[in-house]
Formats: structure tokens, C-alpha cells, sequence
């Protein structure tokens, strides 16, 4: 061990840098779609519709939305109780 220089540098598991901003928006971006791909396939046709809760707007004494996954109406029977609005389907 007296001959061998040290290494210019050491990096632990606990020094990794993390990944840059732009990787990690990518990413979060691919997962998102391939969910959102993934629930269009296979919950809405089973009739599992997820509220896009961004699109709520109350009309008169009730609050109309859509599923976030496939765009279908849906309206709040009761609190976080949404159902699809057949009538305007």
C-alpha cells in the first residue's frame, strides 16, 4: 500500500448527487402518461372513473366534474361520492 497513490475522489452511496431537474420531470412526466394510459384501458371500461378534481364547478345545488382519465361528466351524490352523469353522456 505504499507505492499506490489514493484516488483523486471517493463517492459514498450517501454522496450521490441527484439526478438534474430536467431528468426528473421527464420522468414524473412518462410515469404520469402511463399511468393515466394504463387507467384509460383498464378501470374506466370497468367502470372505476377517477374525478379530475380541476375541473369541479358547482351548477346550482350540484357539483358536476369529469373522470380525469377518459373525460366522461360525472356529479357528486354525496360528499366524495361521484358517480358518471349518464344524462349528459
Amino acid at each position: 500500500m505504499d507505492g499506490i497513490p489514493p484516488p483523486a475522489f471517493t463517492l459514498s452511496i450517501t454522496e450521490q448527487r441527484p439526478l438534474p431537474r430536467s431528468t426528473r420531470t421527464r420522468t414524473a412526466r412518462l410515469v404520469k402518461t402511463i399511468s393515466r394510459l394504463y387507467a384509460r384501458l383498464v378501470h374506466c371500461p370497468q367502470g372505476r372513473h377517477e374525478r379530475s378534481r380541476g375541473r369541479v364547478h358547482k351548477v346550482g345545488e350540484q357539483y358536476r366534474s369529469r373522470c380525469s382519465n377518459c373525460g366522461r361528466p360525472m356529479v357528486r351524490l354525496a360528499k366524495r361520492t361521484w358517480v358518471i352523469d349518464e344524462r349528459h353522456s
